[in-house]
């Protein structure tokens, strides 16, 4: 056996090399989830005050009308998807942020989940069902097409991200694992170094 491939050098530089590794994996693919997260938080959030103003959303629906099934279904998971965003895009790149990218990813998919039942859910918490009318541009097209944008298709798709996201810090947290369990191995598997 080489005695240079055990000496305290190489070992030190195969460590180096396996940080670089982990802190390269799974960094770009979070930064793009919490980017995704961040976007989609935003317009769902904003959908229903600007949608009225081009002629997407409810028909005779004023653009910026506050109302408490605006906030609800829209504002408040809205700002729930851009602060997971936020929390999944820092855990890329600042070491003291990573255990709050599980929170976030998983607080995404809660307000993806929100958007896509929250229409459902409301008339339990208030008595009565959120005003939705018919859509601008009449057809089961443009209800569809107004409905992924206002909620359904926001909610699915944060879903996705947040699972994705999930997924990625998972992996990254279960290499990290394996590269700590292999360089204790070969630490007490390698003979002292002779001089």
């Amino acid at each position: 056996m080489d005695a240079t491939a055990t000496t305290p050098v190489v070992r030190h530089e195969r460590r180096v090399a396996a940080r670089r590794s982990r802190i390269r994996f799974g960094a770009p693919g979070l930064v793009l989830c919490g980017l995704g997260l961040l976007l989609l938080g935003a317009w769902g959030g904003i959908v229903p005050f600007v949608g009225p103003k081009f002629g997407f959303g409810p028909v005779g629906a004023p653009a910026w009308q506050w109302t408490n099934a605006n906030v609800v279904l829209n504002v408040v998971p809205g700002v729930a998807a851009v602060l997971a965003g936020l929390a999944v895009m820092g855990s890329a790149s600042w070491r003291a942020l990573r255990g709050l990218a599980a929170f976030g990813s998983l607080l995404a998919v809660g307000a993806g989940a929100w958007f896509v039942l929250g229409e459902l859910v409301y008339p339990v918490f208030y008595g009565t069902a959120p005003v939705w009318g018919g859509t601008a541009g009449n057809g089961a097209l443009a209800q569809f097409v107004t409905r992924l944008g206002y909620g359904m298709g926001v909610g699915l798709a944060l879903c996705l991200l947040g699972g994705m996201a999930l997924a990625l810090i998972a992996a990254r947290r279960a290499e990290a694992l394996i590269t700590r369990e292999s360089m204790v191995a070969e630490d007490v598997a390698a003979p002292p170094a002779t001089v």
